[in-house]
């Protein structure tokens, strides 16, 4: 049943956000950029155990809706889980190693997110982009650091 149709079966308008929580509901945060209500969605859906994810999937979402939220600790925790638990041919594992180390950049442990856009660039699985995406943020960590033992 579409979402336009449950609405109308229960009287609430479409986009209504009153409506029962849904992961329509979390995905559509996500799409708009609203990170902290897609955390707070996920968490009250994960305590809902006939609608959970499967474990897993939880993590990774969880760790993309903490990287719309900007919350980087988070990010870090989630997404570190996911890459080290999950099939590394998912095609989500290059998203999750890139924003797992945009997230550890953002927290100034360049080490580790330069480990993790290398890990990223090792699998040989899903979509180009962030590849290319963690290939150039790479690129500029190593660029930064040769300007620093220049300067040293």
């Amino acid at each position: 049943m579409t979402e336009t149709a449950r609405a109308n079966e229960q009287n609430i308008a479409p986009g209504d956000w009153s409506e029962p929580e849904s992961y329509v509901r979390v995905l559509s945060a996500l799409a708009i950029g609203h990170g902290a209500l897609a955390v707070a969605r996920l968490e009250q859906l994960q305590s809902q155990p006939t609608i959970a994810l499967p474990d897993l999937a939880a993590t990774y979402f969880s760790g993309m809706a903490h990287f719309a939220a900007l919350d980087w600790g988070g990010v870090v925790t989630h997404l570190r889980q996911y890459v080290v638990s999950g099939p590394q041919d998912d095609w989500h594992m290059p998203w999750a190693y890139l924003r797992l180390g945009q997230a550890l950049e953002e927290l100034g442990r360049i080490d580790e997110a330069s480990l993790a856009y290398r890990g990223c660039l090792t699998l040989s699985e899903g979509e180009r982009l962030p590849r290319q995406l963690a290939f150039a943020l790479m690129s500029r960590i190593a660029e930064e650091s040769d300007g620093v033992s220049q300067i040293a």
